[in-house]
């Protein structure tokens, strides 16, 4: 199940951001958030933002937990920022290293 960012679930993002190689935007500093639930555990989070560098696409964030991973969780995430997009282009910043994302 999806929701939209609630400040509410702050302290679920943050600890299961702990468990990221990477930093996210999300809440107030992203355009829009979503929240992915399963059995009221936060189990993923997916953002879009816009900063005034590239005012032209936006920059997606996904991550969700490792335990949660290949279950079609992220691209369920993807489809959503996508219809959520306004320009429908979309930046993301992986590192090579992380093969799951580059996978992803």
């Amino acid at each position: 199940m999806f929701i939209l960012y609630k400040p509410t679930f702050d302290e679920a993002i943050n600890q299961l951001l702990k468990t990221a190689s990477y930093s996210l935007t999300w809440g107030k500093e992203a355009k829009i958030t979503f929240l992915a639930i399963e059995n009221e555990n936060l189990i993923g989070i997916g953002s879009l933002c816009k900063n005034s560098i590239h005012p032209y696409r936006e920059y997606i964030g996904i991550y969700i937990h490792p335990d949660y991973r290949k279950k079609g969780i992220g691209k369920e995430l993807f489809d959503q920022l996508y219809l959520t997009s306004d320009t429908k282009k979309l930046q993301v910043s992986v590192k090579s290293t992380d093969h799951a994302a580059t996978n992803f």
